[in-house]
């Protein structure tokens, strides 16, 4: 009888290859460099003067914290101090690899190894739906402990419309996002949301196919673009420490 496959050994599975630096499709290409719109629009906004140090929480093979920190660079016109962490040995290893002037190490995001208020920027790109329902709470908390009283935290996570896939524990609705922030301690600043303005996966599905016909996905990629946070797909929220 096989054993099922748990959200974090499917994450970890993943990681045989450095899967989020493959050549994407068109698609794929334009809601990437939508999410980093939004993520510049967000730290612009609510950051309070240029960071000194940033943390990408959940890192990955890193190509995230690479966006961002090219993000910060065109905001601030100067490079940040980077870290990096992640639970994945494999996905560090990766990371530290391709971009080896970020500082990545391995820790999980429940237990983060830096000093209290030592960051005054950090992000957590669809990591917090990959963290086990015990250690949620706990997660947030450390995210809290390690940002500066005047820092900004930016949290993106699947929203409650989209299907649950095997990697992931859970998707979020805005209350229990805003919930979750209020008891680790933060202020919740914006919530933004992204992506196709309806859920039914048939279509999502057909938008998926239809992006191999270059005429054809240009037109659908209109369909990819902000709306109401209470009808998004995917949840931007901007976080300060109360």
């Amino acid at each position: 009888m096989q054993t099922k496959t748990t959200p974090i050994e499917a994450q970890e599975s993943l990681y045989r290859l450095p899967y989020h630096w493959f050549p994407e499709p068109w698609l794929r290409q334009f809601e990437r460099e939508e999410k980093k719109r939004i993520i510049h629009s967000l730290i612009h906004k609510h950051h309070n003067g240029v960071p000194s140090r940033y943390l990408d929480v959940g890192c990955g093979d890193g190509r995230w914290t690479s966006d961002i920190r090219d993000v910060l660079t065109d905001i601030f016109n100067k490079d940040i101090d980077t870290y990096g962490i992640d639970f994945s040995e494999r996905a560090i290893g990766f990371a530290k690899l391709i971009k080896p002037e970020i500082k990545f190490q391995v820790s999980p995001g429940e237990d983060i190894p830096f000093p209290g208020s030592y960051f005054d920027l950090l992000t957590s790109i669809e990591v917090i739906e990959h963290v086990e329902d015990s250690s949620e709470k706990k997660y947030m908390t450390e995210l809290r402990r390690v940002i500066h009283q005047e820092g900004l935290v930016l949290l993106t996570t699947p929203s409650w419309h989209l299907r649950l896939p095997e990697h992931h524990f859970r998707h979020y609705t805005v209350e229990r996002l805003t919930r979750l922030a209020n008891h680790a301690g933060f202020q919740v600043l914006e919530v933004r949301g992204q992506s196709i303005p309806y859920y039914f996966y048939p279509l999502r599905r057909m938008r998926i196919i239809l992006e191999g016909f270059p005429k054809l996905w240009r037109i659908w990629r209109y369909t990819y673009k902000e709306v109401a946070p209470e009808k998004a797909l995917n949840l931007f929220v901007a976080l300060r420490p109360v």
